[in-house]
């Protein structure tokens, strides 16, 4: 039994002598790698004792707490071999170490100055505008009561409507022979002064239209148609291009005589006697700015004809 006590002896000084050089040399590796062997001591009386691993309190040295819960070992408190003293000091350094490093991903850290105060403001810069001391300000004075007058509201601009003439019309144009005295028409050599065609005799049966005789007067042309018996019904219309005049005696009338009388001057260019089934229409053109484009002619039916007076634009020369 000697013998293994010493023994046993033998092996401690020999795990403290490489615990003491396994901490000397920083050797991190054996506290994480050391596993805590258990060893069995024969003792005379025949009781074990148990080596437990570094900060590991026996079961037997765990006392329990009020609540009947056994409370955790301390390692302080905890019996420290040469081995797990050597253990300790390694990972001390070790952890030592750790802090002395830098950290590789820790951002640099701000400057004070920038994590709690901001830039001060900059000062507006000042006005340059002088007033001299002499110069009158203007105040506002509210009027009388205390009651502050509404803002005149903006007069509104002047809207001046400009009535728009009708432009003139355009004067009429006028046929210089128009303004001259006729003389006797080409057909007819023989009428007297009063212009017309030759009286001719008409027959009693029938509707007939004989003689046509034209009186040129200074503001006025008077037509009269002979007839065989008294005309009942006469009608008349104007007709601009070329502007007519055209007088419709209603019924089977005929004509006795020369159709058509022409003047080379006068305000009337020629007559025409149209017969027609249900009428006979006296024509008679007239030369350009003669009559008016509305004229209205007088129109005179009797025992011995129509006779039809028609008003003038001009004033004749004789």
């Amino acid at each position: 039994m000697s013998n293994v006590l010493k023994e046993l002896a033998g092996g401690f000084a020999a795990l403290a002598t490489a615990g003491v050089v396994a901490g000397a040399l920083l050797f991190s590796v054996a506290a994480g790698e050391a596993r805590a062997a258990e060893y069995e001591v024969r003792l005379p009386v025949e009781k074990t004792a148990r080596v437990s691993p570094v900060g590991e309190v026996p079961a037997a040295e765990a006392k329990p707490d009020k609540s009947g819960k056994a409370a955790k070992p301390d390692a302080d408190k905890a019996p420290k071999t040469a081995l797990g003293r050597a253990a300790e000091a390694a990972a001390s350094a070790e952890r030592a170490a750790e802090k002395a490093a830098p950290k590789k991903n820790a951002a640099p850290a701000k400057p004070a100055a920038e994590s709690k105060h901001t830039p001060a403001p900059k000062p507006h810069a000042a006005s340059t505008l002088v007033v001299p001391a002499e110069t009158p300000v203007p105040v506002a004075v509210p009027p009388a009561g205390g009651e502050v007058a509404p803002p005149a509201a903006p007069a509104a601009p002047a809207v001046v409507k400009v009535k728009k003439t009708p432009p003139p019309p355009p004067a009429p144009k006028l046929d210089p022979k128009a303004l001259v005295m006729p003389k006797t028409p080409e057909h007819a050599p023989e009428a007297d002064a009063a212009q017309g065609s030759k009286a001719v005799a008409l027959p009693a049966d029938g509707l007939w239209v004989g003689e046509l005789h034209v009186e040129f007067e200074e503001q006025r042309v008077i037509v009269h148609a002979a007839t065989n018996r008294a005309v009942e019904r006469a009608t008349w219309f104007n007709q601009a291009e070329p502007r007519k005049l055209a007088t419709d005696l209603r019924g089977v009338w005929r004509k006795k005589g020369a159709h058509v009388l022409r003047f080379d001057t006068g305000p009337v260019k020629n007559i025409i006697v149209g017969e027609h089934p249900d009428r006979l229409r006296l024509s008679v053109e007239f030369r350009d700015g003669a009559v008016k484009p509305d004229l209205e002619p007088e129109v005179k039916t009797g025992p011995e004809g129509v006779t039809v007076s028609i008003p003038l634009a001009i004033s004749l020369k004789s």
